[in-house]
C-alpha cells in the first residue's frame, strides 16, 4: 500500500497539473487576469506543444535553448537556473513548473511588457492565435 502511494506521489510530480481549457481560463481568472486576455493566453498555452495545458513541460530545441512551464518561458534570460544567471524575472526555473500559475503568469507578462511585444513575444500565439477568434475555446466556461 505504501508503494502504491509513493508510485502515484511520484506520477503526479512528473506529470503536473493538466487543465482544460476552461480550467486554465478560470484559473487565470483567479489570477484577476482581464476578460479580453483570457482568450489569448489560453490559445498561446495550448498550442505551445502538443502535450495540452500542463504545469510540467519544458521543451529544448537544437541549439540547446530550454523553454519551461505553461507560457515556455526561455531559461537563457527570464529565470535562473545552473546554466544562465540573467533571471529577469527573479525566479528559479523550477518554479515555471510547479503547479503554480501565479509565478508563470508573472513572468510571462514580464517578457511581453520587457521585450514590448505584448502577445507577440511568444511564438505559438503569433503563429496560432493572432488574427483568430480566440475566445472560441473559452466561450462555454462561464466566465
Amino acid at each position: 500500500m505504501l508503494f502504491t502511494v509513493v508510485a502515484l506521489a511520484l506520477v503526479h510530480f512528473c506529470v503536473g497539473k493538466t487543465f482544460t481549457p476552461c480550467e486554465f481560463a478560470l484559473e487565470l481568472q483567479k489570477l484577476n487576469v482581464s476578460r479580453h486576455e483570457i482568450g489569448d493566453f489560453v490559445c498561446m498555452v495550448r498550442h505551445g506543444t502538443n502535450v495540452g495545458i500542463n504545469t510540467r513541460r519544458m521543451v529544448v530545441s537544437p541549439s540547446g535553448n530550454v523553454e519551461m512551464g505553461l507560457f515556455k518561458i526561455s531559461t537563457t534570460y527570464w529565470c535562473k537556473d545552473s546554466r544562465n544567471f540573467h533571471n529577469i524575472c527573479n525566479l528559479d526555473c523550477e518554479k515555471l513548473v510547479d503547479d503554480d500559475v501565479e509565478d508563470d503568469l508573472a513572468c510571462a507578462r514580464r517578457a511581453m511588457s520587457d521585450l514590448n511585444k505584448g502577445f507577440r513575444t511568444f511564438d505559438s500565439w503569433t503563429l496560432n492565435c493572432e488574427d483568430r477568434d480566440v475566445d472560441k475555446d473559452i466561450s462555454d466556461c462561464g466566465l
